[in-house]
């Protein structure tokens, strides 16, 4: 049984969104919810993560997290969004491959954003984690809102990914995986599941 209060469904941008789609919108309305990157183009979640540059679009009452170094670059893409977006959390991100911060001003990450979005989910509170489309899949790097496969996926990097996801990111969260076919060694949730304790 997940307790409202500590559960975040963490959503990325694999193939299995498209899997899930038509229930997104009543997970974002029962859960704790946060959109990795581009994902909140299509979906308003309760909080948006990005590392990368980009100006998201996301309405005003999302409360969007992201590298702080945006906010001093008056050249940055995001820099216009975030001086005049309210809800915003800005971090010093530092790369470390073997723990997390329990700073209230900086996250760690390794190589992708939702290990950043793991960081935050362990400050701020929370105990569980669902993953829905973060499934580091090398055989399928494509995302559900670009099928184009993603040159900055290596399989060396993919691989030291998954096993930071599930031997580091697993001391401090408890995490699990929505996608029945995902291959990274995490306990599973189904759909249904998730879907019923939401109306506990």
């Amino acid at each position: 049984m997940l307790d409202y209060d500590k559960t975040l469904v963490l959503f990325g941008r694999s193939m299995f969104i498209n899997e899930i789609r038509d229930y997104i919108p009543f997970l974002i309305e029962h859960w704790h919810t946060m959109g990795v990157n581009s994902f909140c183009n299509h979906f308003e979640t309760e909080f948006v993560i990005y590392i990368d540059d980009f100006p998201p679009k996301i309405r005003e009452y999302q409360t969007v997290i992201t590298n702080i170094s945006h906010f001093h670059k008056r050249n940055s893409r995001s820099y216009n969004f975030l001086a005049e977006h309210q809800k915003k959390e800005l971090y010093i991100l530092e790369k470390d491959y073997l723990r997390f911060s329990d700073s209230s001003y900086k996250l760690n990450y390794f190589f992708h954003t939702p290990t950043m979005a793991l960081n935050w989910a362990y400050i701020k509170g929370f105990k569980n984690v669902v993953l829905a489309g973060i499934d580091l899949n090398f055989a399928d790097k494509r995302h559900f809102d670009n099928v184009n496969f993603d040159p900055n996926w290596l399989e060396k990097d993919v691989l030291k990914a998954r096993w930071h996801l599930e031997n580091i990111c697993t001391k401090y969260l408890n995490i699990f995986q929505l996608n029945a076919g995902s291959d990274l060694r995490l306990p599973k949730i189904k759909l249904g599941d998730l879907i019923c304790q939401s109306s506990i």
